[in-house]
């Protein structure tokens, strides 16, 4: 199982300088802002439970998993020359083994989006998964009110962490969305 999910989760393996961006930098840098914002207002709002963060994460993630793999449909049956041309330098490298031995594979158009909405599709169920859970499973107003027993500060780093860690993949999915949005414009404005 594990290496079933690993497996749709090969996008992250690309080894693109943009790529690792739009996965580790920019959701690590807005999941920290917006951690910042909930947990140091003086008005937090609540994180758990039916009316929390996590309830808003839920109902925005909820028809995702459907949407991408319909992508994910039309983008592998697609009959397009032009996706199965190799990516410009600085390509887009994968590392796959052949006969046992790693080798570095420079990636078409079809193939990093397919990786991509591949990520997307299994991304935004894990999303459900946890989000469901914190608003089903937690009654806590606030995740601070979970660490009372810590002094104030102490309380609230741990709430601006969780927070982060909370609206990482959220973030994650939201820029792997963009990047295949840019490679779908792109693509349409070089067949015009």
């Amino acid at each position: 199982m594990i290496k079933l999910i690993s497996q749709c989760l090969r996008y992250r393996s690309i080894r693109h300088k943009d790529i690792r961006n739009l996965l580790w930098t920019f959701p690590i840098l807005a999941s920290t802002v917006v951690a910042l914002l909930t947990a140091w207002s003086p008005f937090p709002p609540d994180v758990v439970g039916p009316t929390g963060l996590a309830h808003l994460v839920f109902s925005i993630v909820l028809q995702l998993p459907g949407f991408y793999i319909a992508a994910l449909a039309a983008i592998a049956s697609l009959r397009n020359r032009f996706l199965d041309i190799e990516l410009p330098e600085p390509a887009p490298t994968l590392i796959v083994k052949v006969r046992g031995q790693p080798v570095e594979k420079i990636l078409s158009l079809r193939e990093v989006m397919l990786l991509a909405t591949g990520y997307l599709a299994t991304a935004s169920f894990i999303v459900l998964l946890y989000s469901g859970a914190a608003v089903n499973m937690f009654d806590a107003p606030s995740i601070g009110a979970v660490f009372s027993f810590l002094s104030p500060l102490c309380s609230k780093v741990v709430e601006t962490v969780l927070i982060s860690f909370f609206l990482y993949l959220p973030f994650s999915i939201l820029f792997a969305t963009f990047h295949v949005i840019y490679l779908l414009s792109e693509r349409a404005d070089k067949a015009f």
